[in-house]
């Protein structure tokens, strides 16, 4: 069963999008990353798992995804209330400034190891001018997060993810769908749009 807990990143919060990125960069993105790690490695429940954060100057919001594939589908919601506890735990304390260090270190990296190609140079070039208005976004983003701190994200996982206002998507094998249904009440509020007359 793949399952992706997705939640809205309005645009008005376009400010926490790096220090959301470098949190789940930290607790998803590499082998050892430690709910990474819990979950492929330690428990063996997940084959494999990610989590991103994304918003477009362009739009009017984004999104946050955590999408992880369970081994058995009948402990997503298992595996859901582990990521969201270890969450709840970051929120507080976890984090360091090595790990921020490191995400800043990587970045300088990649950018020296990059060999684009004219054609992609130039194309990278014109969308940065296109959405951010300038040719490069290189020396902007590394100055945000240089600028960042352990509290920065431990505020933003707050702020965005522990509310779980947010949607889960289920996509489970046929025949499946059993798995997941337990005697768990889901409150469901369904609201009508209204319709305003302007003269």
């Amino acid at each position: 069963a793949t399952v992706n807990m997705s939640v809205i990143l309005p645009q008005a919060d376009a400010a926490d999008e790096t220090a959301l990125s470098a949190a789940l960069e930290i607790l998803f993105s590499k082998r050892k990353s430690p709910i990474k790690f819990m979950l492929t490695e330690k428990l063996k429940l997940v084959n494999y798992m990610y989590a991103y954060a994304n918003l477009s100057p362009t739009s009017q919001e984004g999104t946050i995804n955590i999408i992880f594939e369970a081994k058995d589908p009948s402990k997503s919601k298992e595996i859901i209330k582990i990521i969201d506890d270890e969450i709840e735990k970051y929120s507080k304390s976890g984090f360091t400034n090595d790990q921020i260090q490191n995400i800043i270190t990587r970045k300088k990296a990649r950018k020296l190891l990059s060999n684009p190609g004219v054609d992609q140079e130039c194309n990278h070039l014109g969308w940065n001018i296109m959405l951010f208005g300038v040719p490069d976004t290189y020396e902007s983003d590394l100055t945000k997060l240089e600028q960042l701190t352990v509290t920065d994200l431990e505020n933003a996982l707050n702020k965005h993810i522990l509310p779980k206002d947010r949607v889960v998507f289920y996509a489970v094998p046929k025949g499946a769908k059993e798995l997941l249904e337990s005697s768990e009440h889901t409150v469901v509020v369904k609201t009508e749009p209204k319709k305003y007359d302007i003269n």
